[in-house]
């Protein structure tokens, strides 16, 4: 027997378990490995609680004219990738992040929006003192809410940037698809709106897709 399922709005379906309402928001973290989450809602200065550490994606969310300061610690000289993922990577829900990092005294640094041609920042930078830095993210437009990753690396062989201007930024290489590594399956291209569909998804793996005003996907099992 096949079973059809058909889709309104953004989606992640996990075919092995069913999320919880009070957790749909972070559904798309539940194929890493590890990441910290936001605890509340994070602080917009240098109060903040909210961390993270090289290597490790921080998960969090965005309301309304809101903005979260994460800290990570920095180190002199040593260049280090920064990316905030949203809906296009589908590493969240929010559409057009964007980030400023500010220094240990709090003064900032530089502003990063649209990287390699996508609405989500993806920069290089390399710190001019060693110690706490925030990466401050929000949304382009105060209206927009939604969940977001950010991953910070170290990246011992870029450049660093012109960090003379608030949008100049050394752009890194293209961030890979959130469903890189894991049993899962994505959409290819716009799946179709009835039987003849191409998607299918089997039970104990994730299927990724995205929608576009007034789609409706169909995914086979």
């Amino acid at each position: 027997m096949k079973l059809w399922l058909i889709f309104y709005g953004a989606i992640l379906l996990a075919a092995s378990q069913t999320v919880a309402q009070s957790d749909a928001d972070f559904s798309f973290a539940e194929g890493l490995a590890s990441f910290d989450r936001e605890e509340g809602d994070a602080a917009a200065d240098s109060s903040t609680e909210a961390t993270t550490s090289n290597g490790v994606y921080f998960i969090g969310f965005i309301e309304a004219a809101d903005e979260d300061w994460i800290a990570v610690d920095l180190t002199e000289g040593q260049s280090v990738r920064i990316q905030v993922l949203g809906v296009e990577s589908e590493m969240g829900t929010l559409e057009d992040p964007r980030f400023t990092l500010y220094n240990p005294q709090a003064s900032e640094i530089g502003r990063y929006d649209d990287s390699n041609g996508r609405f989500e920042p993806d920069v290089v930078v390399t710190p001019e003192e060693s110690g706490t830095h925030y990466v401050a993210v929000s949304a382009f437009g105060p209206s927009r809410t939604g969940t977001y990753s950010v991953m910070v690396s170290v990246d011992s062989s870029a450049s660093a940037p012109d960090q003379s201007s608030s949008a100049a930024a050394q752009p890194a290489p293209a961030a890979s698809s959130a469903a890189d590594g894991l049993a899962s399956y994505r959409e290819q291209g716009d799946a179709a709106n009835g039987p003849e569909t191409q998607a299918a998804v089997s039970v104990n793996s994730d299927f990724f897709g995205r929608l576009d005003a007034g789609d409706e996907d169909w995914v086979s099992d």
